[in-house]
C-alpha cells in the first residue's frame, strides 16, 4: 500500500472538522490530487487563471505548503515556475542561474533536481525556477517543457505548476500540455465567467482534465444590523 494512501482517513477528518476555513480547502485539494496521484498515477498539477493578478502564485504556494501539513513531512514535492512572464517564484528565491529554462538551454547537462531550491527548510520539496535562459524561451518548442515535467515526475510525488495566465500569449495554453489535471484560480467578484467557460472549453479539447478551482481574494461583508452595532 501507498505510504500517502494511510492518510485519507485523516484527511476527511480535517475536511469535516472546518468547511469554511482556507485550511480545509486546501484539505479538501490536497485530497483530491492525493486520489488522482494513487488511482491514476497522476502527479503534475497546474495551477491558471484566465487573466494576470488572479492570485494563482498565491494559489499555488498554499497548496504547495499544505501538502507536507497533510499528509506527512515525509511527501517530496516540487513547485515549479512556469509563469514566464511575471517570474515571481524565481524572485522569492533569488534568481538562481539553474532552472529548468537553463536545464533545457544546456541539454540537460546536469540532474535538474539540482537546480531546485529548498522553500523555508522544507526537507524534499523545493521550487524550480525558470533560471538563465539567454532568450531561449522565445524558441521553446513546448514538447521540451514537457520534457521537464516528465523529469521531475520521476523524483517528486508531486509536480505543481504555477503556469501563466491562459489568455497572456500564444504559448501560454500549451504549456498546460504537461500537466495531468489543473486547478484554476478565480479571482471573487472580478473573473469574467466568459472567459473561464471559454479556457475550460480550450483545456477540454486539449484533454486536460479540471480538478478543481480555488476562489480567491473573497470579501466579507458586514451585514447592516452587525455594523450598526459594531460602529
Amino acid at each position: 500500500m501507498n505510504k500517502l494512501e494511510l492518510n485519507n482517513n485523516e484527511l476527511q477528518n480535517t475536511l469535516s472538522k472546518n468547511s469554511e476555513g482556507q485550511f480545509s480547502e486546501s484539505a479538501a485539494i490536497v485530497y483530491q490530487m492525493n486520489t488522482q496521484r494513487i488511482k491514476n498515477k497522476a502527479s503534475a498539477f497546474g495551477f491558471i487563471s484566465t487573466r494576470s493578478g488572479e492570485g494563482t502564485t498565491y494559489g499555488a504556494i498554499s497548496i504547495f505548503e499544505a501538502l507536507p501539513q497533510i499528509l506527512g513531512k515525509e511527501v517530496s514535492a516540487v513547485l515549479v515556475d512556469a509563469n514566464i512572464n511575471h517570474a515571481d517564484l524565481s524572485c522569492q528565491v533569488g534568481f538562481p542561474k539553474r532552472g529548468w529554462a537553463h536545464w533545457l538551454a544546456v541539454k540537460k547537462s546536469y540532474d535538474i533536481k539540482d537546480a531546485v531550491i529548498p522553500w523555508k527548510d522544507t526537507a524534499g520539496s523545493g521550487v524550480l525556477p525558470v533560471g538563465a535562459n539567454s532568450g531561449f524561451i522565445d524558441k521553446l518548442p513546448i514538447l521540451q517543457f514537457v520534457e521537464v515535467i516528465s523529469a521531475l515526475k520521476t523524483r517528486f510525488e508531486f509536480v505543481l505548476i504555477d503556469h501563466q495566465p491562459f489568455f497572456c500569449n500564444n504559448l501560454s495554453d500549451q504549456f498546460c500540455v504537461g500537466s495531468d489535471s489543473v486547478i484554476i484560480v478565480l479571482e471573487a467578484e472580478k473573473t469574467r465567467k466568459f472567459l473561464v467557460k471559454k479556457m475550460l472549453e480550450e483545456l477540454q479539447k486539449m484533454k486536460i482534465e479540471t480538478l478543481g478551482s480555488i476562489l480567491n481574494k473573497r470579501r466579507y461583508y458586514i451585514p447592516q444590523w452587525l455594523y450598526e452595532r459594531l460602529f
